[in-house]
Order: C-alpha cells, then structure tokens, then sequence
C-alpha cells in the first residue's frame, strides 16, 4: 500500500492558483468588463443603475481571476453532484465587494443582498465569456435549484489534490481523533450550531466509525450503467463530463487502499461523512461499490443474515425471516446467478457472487444493511410506552413483519368505506406528519411522484371532503394505530419556547443538543436572503436566494418533535456502534454490518432500545428544556405511560430488518 500525502482543502486551493495561473487572456476580459459595465449603464432597466453601481464598486484590479478560482474551487470541492449558483455568487460578493457603494446617489453600506447580487452579476458575466452556464432543476424535495456548470478542465494537480480531500482524505491518519478536549465534531452547515465539543462517549463513537476500514469492489456491474444516470446529465441533457471525471477520478486514486471516511454531527447529532463521490452514504450504486476492507470468514450460523439480507433486497423485507430464508433456499445456484444478472439492485449483483464466496469459505467483507422497520414510530412508541405502536413499529413479536405504512392506508380505507388508499400513497404523509408536517403541507403541497402523489393527499378523499374533514379523518386513523405519536407532539409543541429561537438539552452520553425550532431567528443565524442580477439579453433581473447568517425576526415553526426524534434516535445509532465496536456502515436509521455481527447487532439495539424506554428519555428532554412546563404537564398527566415492556422488547424480531 502507497504512502497517502495528508491533502487540506488548503492544498486545492493552492493548486486551483496554479491553474488559475496558466489561462490566458485576463487583460482582454478585464476590458469586457468595462465594455459590460458600460453597456448596463446606458441599459433602459430601473435596476440597471443599482447593478451598475455595483460592478463600479469594485476595487479588486483582478476580479474575473478571484471569480474564476472561486468556480474552479467549487466545482473541485463541491459536496453535490452540483454547483449551487446562489452559493458561488454569495462567495464571490463576498470576496469582491467593498463595505460601501453608492445607491442613488447616497453611499450606503454593503450587506449580504448586495453581495449576493454582485456575484450574479459576475457569475452572468463570466458565462457570457463562456467560462460556465447556468441551468435550473428540481431536486427530489421538490425545490427549484439553480447550478452553475464549469466549463473549465480541472488541471491534474487540482484533481488529485481534490480526490483526496471529497473522500475526507481517505487514510486513518488524515481523519482527526476526535477528543473533547481538541475536537470540533459538529457540522456548521446550518449556521447556527455553536457546539464545537462533545463528550468523550461521543467521540468514541466517531472514532471508532473513522477507524473502519472500507475498499472499493471491483468490477461493479452497475457502474457501467451508473454513467446512463439522470444525476450526470444537465436539464439540457448534455452529460457533464467534469462530474464523472472527478468520479472515475476518486475510484482511480484510492483503487483497492483502506478508505476511511472522516464524520462530523449535525445540530442533532445525526452522523454524516465529509465524503462526495465514493462514500457509504450515497446512493445505491455508491453503496454498492463499497466493502468492509477487514474480510472475515462467515460461520456458518451468519450465513442465513446473508440470505436474509438478500432476501430483504431482491424478494422483499414484509415477510418473517423465515419465509425469506424459504424464498432464498427455494432458488439453484442457477437462479441465484441469474438474479445477480437480472437485479435492478447494485448491492444484490455484487452480494450474491459474495454469498457464494462465503459458502465456500473464503472471507468477504459484504456489508450487510439493517434498517430500522419505522424509526419515527419506534421512537415515539418508546417515548410513550405505546405498546399499540410498539406493534405497528415491530417493537413487539406478533409473529409477523408489520407494515405501518400498509395499516395505514387500511385503517383509512375503512373509515371511509373507500378503496383509495394505499402503502405507497400514505407512506410520505405517514413519515412527515411524525416528523412536524401539518394540514396544508400534507394535505395540499406534499409531493412524492414516485409514488402518484403531486400536490397532497386530499386527492385520495372521496371527491368534495374539505380539507379540515379530511385532516381530522387522518389524524383520527393516525391516532388509532400510533396513539402515544399523536398525544406526545402536542405536549411537545406546548415546549416550543416563546423568548427564543433556540432549544438546548443534553442526551444522556453527554451529547450536547443546540438546535432551532424556528424558521427565522433572533441573532447570528441562517436566513434566505435574496439579491437580483440585471439579465440584459433578456431585460430581466432574476432572483436568487441563499442562506447567510443574519438578524431577523423569530417565527416559530414545529421543528421542536422531530428535532427531538433525532436527537433519540442517533443517541441509539451512537449506543449501538459504542458497544458493538465493530465495523459498521451508519446512515441514520441503518446498520451495514458483516454478516457475523448481524445477530449481535439485533440483540444490541433491542437492548439499546428497551433502555430508551426505561429510562424515561422524553421527560429527561423536556425537563431541561423547561422545567415549569414539565412539572404542568406531570400534574394533567400528559405523559402517562402505556404498557409496553422491555420483555417486550427484547423478545421483538424484525425492529430491525
């Protein structure tokens, strides 16, 4: 194994100087610009002067050569498959931007508006020069993105330095050994977050994840069709060959080295690497190419969580382990290997050729994933004792796999006396409305086009149900099967604090929680603001809008429960990896695991589970979040308990599946 020289995002930006170097023609395009400027000046557009002005401002000598290394920068180190183009031109405003120009005539004091309007103005410049283009599209949440797409090769420098610095550079020794003491643990992506430290709890579980070793699998089938994937072509359907360099780039530079992937927390404390391209975080194909570099034998015991694995991706994850291992020992190996040609699923093309490598005793490295059956519902189903939910989140052996979603849309179906609803029509209003969704969102805006919904599930009601008709049907049929989920938001919500943005509490390994409840907050935090830019082939001034930090005005919004629900729930994700120490994949609510840890693995977050219960995690919570309340609400009882038990739990089988 080569010896990895220790890359810094400091290193690109070096190197990004060494390219910006070499182009050419820089005192031409500065004529441009003056050429530009003049042009918007005499431009018959009310904000023509303000753009004007703007540019004017400038007291850089070189400001096309600090915008170009700002989109070489970004399109290097870019954390997306994208360049944001409101982010870019937020940082460029920033760096070209004096403190004050002039606006009609007064001089007034730049601020992020201006900024980000100035760097539209010179992002439209610079495509115009034909260094990017700018093209629009709709993520997967729903929102309008605006990318910026570079149209300038990365020099080989910023490439390889850049390789190492998206997979969190890779090597055991590039990764800080967080410690309370020298750490800073916690993501800052939100602006708001002012923990820097953890506890020692805390940082062990981070450590342990740095020290797990994955390798990349060779010869993925699915790779040679990943480039056929929508995330690598523009709206305008052209694929976007930097994006896949810098992929085949990363594959390249770490060939068949251990990759060790550096995490961070969010404001909840959810983990997540600092990884791009290859990482285990990703998506199906990037999981796919993805082993534990440790390869062990697999006892012949591990070998059904194999199978059942398999089963769970290429059959399906609704039946009891032993109707997976049925459907797994009814195929021939001839089958088997056909299934591995046929799959839609990357993990199952590669697993099964792996599986068989295990019957015959060689050792693999298979990461195995385990996910949570209902998280949302399994948390609440603890925070409330609710042994009605503890069933439907499979907290609870009834000898079957439950399905909430499926139950769902039955328990509506008969409220109703309809045949609408089904699984895959409910299962996002399910998830968000445990997570703080209300009525409008649910019922008007939601959008989940994978599964036929595009603007709520109103649609689903008998034709002409009014919207509070329809919000009460759904939240009575939420109350029957989830009863604990529906009452506990409630109290949650009478926590929301009225004096402050922010709400504070300490889990109990020490991890600090420092996290909003609002959409807009007092103080030093993320808002949208936004800047507009003068488009003159089309005398239009179209906006954009990024998220700075600023003082604006409070407005509560129901971020309070599912902030919670986090916080719960990567406590549990932590407990577990704490006491398995072993190699584990984490992504939220899932366990990649070899298959000899899968049993262990169960057991520990049954175990992990049934002391959430016992030890009364939400009223731990919402004590310190305020004490009054706490003691009001003990005395209405509304946090009785329900019935369910850790025997309960501990003899549950498919919490995880």
């Amino acid at each position: 194994m080569r010896t990895m020289e220790l890359i810094t995002r400091a290193a690109v930006v070096n190197r990004v100087t060494e390219q910006v170097e070499t182009l050419k023609g820089f005192e031409q395009i500065h004529e441009k610009l003056v050429e530009y400027k003049s042009d918007m000046k005499l431009f018959k557009n009310k904000f023509a002067g303000y753009h004007y002005e703007l540019l004017t401002s400038i007291r850089k000598s070189n400001p096309i050569i600090i915008a170009v290394k700002q989109l070489i920068q970004a399109d290097a180190l870019k954390k997306h498959s994208y360049i944001d183009r409101n982010v870019l031109a937020k940082s460029i405003g920033n760096k070209l931007s004096p403190k004050t120009f002039i606006q009609e005539g007064k001089q007034v004091r730049a601020n992020n508006s201006s900024k980000l309007s100035l760097g539209l103005n010179i992002l439209k410049f610079i495509s115009k020069l034909n260094f990017c283009y700018a093209q629009s599209f709709v993520s997967t949440e729903g929102h309008t993105i605006v990318k910026i797409v570079s149209k300038i090769p990365l020099a080989t420098g910023v490439k390889e330095a850049a390789a190492r610095v998206r997979t969190g550079r890779g090597t055991v020794e590039a990764q800080p050994n967080h410690t309370p003491e020298t750490s800073h643990c916690m993501l800052n992506s939100s602006g708001f977050n002012i923990v820097t430290n953890q506890s020692t709890e805390v940082c062990e579980a981070l450590n342990i994840e740095q020290r797990t070793a994955f390798q990349l699998r060779i010869n993925v089938p699915a790779v040679a069709e990943y480039k056929m994937n929508d995330k690598w072509y523009g709206d305008d359907g052209r694929f976007m060959t930097n994006e896949w360099d810098k992929f085949v780039a990363d594959i390249r530079y770490h060939g068949q080295d251990p990759i060790h992937f550096g995490y961070k927390l969010d404001d909840r404390n959810r983990m997540y690497t600092s990884a791009t391209y290859i990482t285990n975080q990703g998506d199906s194909v990037q999981k796919a190419m993805l082993q534990f570099h440790n390869k062990r034998i697999v006892t012949p015991d591990a070998l059904k969580w194999f199978k059942i694995a398999l089963a769970n991706e290429i059959y399906t994850d609704k039946c009891t382990f032993v109707e997976a291992l049925d459907w797994f020992n009814s195929k021939t190996d001839a089958e088997l290997l056909a299934l591995s040609v046929n799959s839609s699923s990357p993990f199952a093309q590669v697993a099964i050729h792996e599986y068989f490598d295990a019957v015959a005793g060689k050792p693999v490295g298979t990461i195995l994933p385990f996910d949570a059956t209902n998280q949302g519902a399994q948390i609440y189903a603890l925070m409330g004792a609710d042994a009605v939910g503890a069933v439907l989140g499979n907290l609870i052996n009834t000898g079957k796999r439950k399905d909430a979603y499926g139950d769902l849309a039955a328990k509506l179906n008969e409220i109703l006396k309809i045949e609408t609803f089904n699984r895959s029509n409910v299962k996002k209003a399910f998830m968000t409305y445990l997570y703080g969704s209300g009525k409008k969102k649910i019922m008007l805006e939601l959008e989940d086009t994978k599964n036929g919904v595009t603007k709520g599930i109103l649609v689903f009601f008998p034709v002409g149900t009014e919207v509070d008709s329809a919000w009460e049907l759904f939240e009575e049929g939420m109350s029957t099967l989830f009863p604990s989920a529906v009452a506990l938001m409630k109290v949650i919500y009478l926590f929301t604090p009225d004096d402050s943005p922010f709400t504070e509490f300490i889990m109990p390994d020490g991890a600090m929680v420092y996290t909003t409840n609002t959409k807009h907050q007092n103080g030093d935090t993320n808002v949208n603001v936004k800047g507009h830019y003068l488009n003159m082939d089309e005398d239009t001034t179209p906006e954009g809008s990024v998220k700075v930090k600023e003082a604006v005005t409070n407005v509560h919004s129901r971020a309070l429960a599912p902030n919670i629900v986090h916080a719960i729930d990567s406590y549990i994700m932590r407990e577990v990896i704490r006491r398995l120490n072993t190699d584990i994949s984490p992504i939220h609510d899932s366990y990649g695991v070899h298959a000899n840890d899968v049993a262990e693995l169960l057991q520990t977050y049954r175990e992990v589970c049934a002391e959430v219960m016992e030890m009364d995690i939400l009223g731990l919570i919402l004590e310190q979040i305020n004490p009054s309340m706490y003691q009001r609400v003990l005395r209405k009882g509304q946090l009785t308990k329900g019935d369910l038990t850790s025997a309960d739990i501990l003899n549950s089988q498919f919490a995880l599946r």
